[in-house]
């Protein structure tokens, strides 16, 4: 089996996607070289290639520094749901595994809600105060 039918509708990886959209720039659209180069840039990162998604507020659900799943409040939805470069610090922690932590050791930050672990209680958002 090839691993183009493995991936299944996964999208293709971001140099893939990166060189295309470059070509596309230079020799279609007659752009400049870095013009072509951050159109390119701007156009690779986009994954879902005009598919219907869900934002990622509405996947994921926040782990507490003690390990208990909340509901996103409306702030935090508001910033997992922002635009970040793949070389920002203050970017959201998503996790791809509930036990994962971070480099300080903290199990906290945001994980999709199929990958939490199964029967384990969702709180609901708490209240600002």
């Amino acid at each position: 089996m090839s691993d183009r039918a493995d991936r299944g509708s996964q999208p293709a990886p971001y140099w893939v996607r990166f060189r295309a959209h470059y070509y596309l720039a230079r020799r279609i659209q007659r752009q400049s070289p870095w013009q072509a180069l951050a159109t390119a840039f701007a156009a690779s990162r986009a994954r879902h290639y005009g598919r219907s998604t869900r934002k990622p507020s509405e996947a994921l659900v926040r782990i507490a520094a003690d390990g208990t799943l909340w509901e996103l409040t409306d702030a935090e939805k508001a910033y997992v749901d922002k635009d970040f470069s793949p070389f920002d610090g203050a970017r959201p922690n998503i996790k791809s595994k509930y036990q994962d932590r971070t480099a300080l050791g903290d199990i906290s930050g945001f994980i999709d809600r199929d990958k939490a672990p199964p029967g384990m209680p969702v709180s609901p958002a708490s209240k600002p105060s």
